[in-house]
């Protein structure tokens, strides 16, 4: 198995001391569809869900989806210039915000019976940025348009804004993956 450059060794060597400290019960949260998500950070989530199978400790995966809170830059946006753009168009995303992911872990937690259990979690509606730009029009009281990016001008605008590389690519297969979200 390969583990990335990412934050895979450190879980990795966690799970190993772990495993040598007798740990019975590990509580891993991972991302939404780890073995097939495109997301560069899905890699060491698959890796990391890989090392625990074969770590021979009990664990309960938990895959968090989209976190709400990642839009805050956007929802600032719209606040000071009106606007919210990206590449992702009519793309669907279900978030939600930590504090439920949170709510879902401390049931796990709290309670028997999650052992070698592995929970997708995500937001209970979908939602699209055209609808996103609606929304911050109503709560800032103010017009908010949405605009669609092509993928390589939103990474220009990203790039000339100074965000590092991983952040970028991140960003980038995001952007590729929501347009094909379709709600359901």
């Amino acid at each position: 198995m390969q583990i990335g450059n990412g934050f895979g060794h450190f879980t990795a060597a966690a799970i190993r001391f772990a495993r040598a400290a007798g740990v019975r019960h590990l509580i891993y949260t991972s991302v939404l569809q780890a073995p097939s998500s495109r997301l560069e950070i899905a890699g060491d989530h698959k890796a990391t869900e890989e090392v625990i199978s074969q770590s021979g400790i009990a664990a309960t995966i938990l895959r968090n989806g989209w976190y709400t809170e990642n839009q805050r830059l956007d929802f600032d946006s719209a606040r000071e210039r009106g606007v919210i753009a990206n590449s992702i168009g009519r793309g669907r995303i279900a978030s939600a915000p930590r504090r439920e992911y949170g709510e879902a872990s401390t049931v796990v937690v709290g309670t028997p019976g999650h052992e070698r259990q592995m929970y997708e979690l995500s937001g209970d509606s979908v939602w699209s940025f055209p609808e996103f730009a609606n929304t911050a029009s109503e709560v800032l009281k103010r017009p908010v348009r949405y605009d669609v990016l092509t993928g390589t001008l939103q990474g220009d605008q990203l790039t000339a804004a100074g965000l590092p590389e991983k952040p970028l690519i991140f960003s980038s297969a995001s952007t590729q993956i929501w347009p094909k979200v379709r709600s359901t």
